[in-house]
């Protein structure tokens, strides 16, 4: 998702839809707004999708599970289990709540039905889909991050001393050394890791500063 002109995202859209008015209907949709314009290219076939996925990066794909050479959530399954990091929206004309619960519990970032919603929903709808989906990224990343410094703390472990045990400062939370130095926990960690140490606030610390924004009393 790159930036547009005068602060417009642009979204490059990958729309997987074999009927002509439907796919003109989404078109017409999404038309421009003040907060993003959207680049279309369409696929009428799901080899067509997979094809322009292996061409080049899209922000999103708007996927219709009845094409010619594929029906149902094997459609879906197909396309999501080859390009797990593009999040995939289903637009399609099967109202039925299993096929939609299903299809989410696959991977699906949202499900809706043809018919059913507006240009601004649909818009809304994707923009919602692209950010959670960088959210579910950031979240396998640091996970990938704490199983990556389990793993170095424990191979660093000296001999005499259990794996995973620490001594740690009841006041100022540093670390004691092998050496018997105190150290922080980012001065200890970074010579175990390969993996450069980034800076995140959790959910419960961003709670905990809007409401002292707020000037709300988190104890009250």
């Amino acid at each position: 998702m790159a930036a547009g002109t005068d602060t417009q995202e642009r979204i490059d859209l990958l729309l997987v839809e074999d009927n002509p008015a439907d796919a003109r209907f989404v078109r017409m949709a999404l038309t421009p707004s003040a907060q993003a314009t959207f680049a279309i290219t369409e696929a009428s076939r799901l080899a067509d999708a997979l094809e322009a996925l292996e061409a080049r990066a899209f922000d999103i794909v708007l996927l219709d599970l009845g094409l010619s050479d594929s029906v149902g959530l094997a459609t879906f399954s197909l396309l999501h289990g080859r390009f797990r990091l593009v999040p995939v929206v289903v637009v399609s004309a099967l109202a039925d709540e299993s096929t939609t619960r299903d299809a989410v519990r696959l991977g699906a970032q949202d499900y809706v039905i043809k018919g059913d919603f507006d240009g601004a929903l649909l818009a809304r709808v994707i923009r919602h889909a692209i950010e959670r989906n960088q959210l579910v990224q950031q979240l396998e990343r640091s996970l990938t991050n704490v199983r990556s410094l389990l793993q170095a703390i424990e191979s660093s472990a000296s001999p005499d001393q259990p794996a995973g045990s620490f001594a740690m400062c009841g006041g100022c939370k540093r670390l004691r050394t092998a050496s018997g130095r105190w150290e922080t926990v980012d001065e200890y960690l970074a010579p175990l890791v390969r993996a450069q140490l980034t800076y995140e606030t959790c959910l419960e610390c961003l709670e905990q500063i809007v409401d002292e924004s707020r000037g709300d009393d988190p104890t009250s």
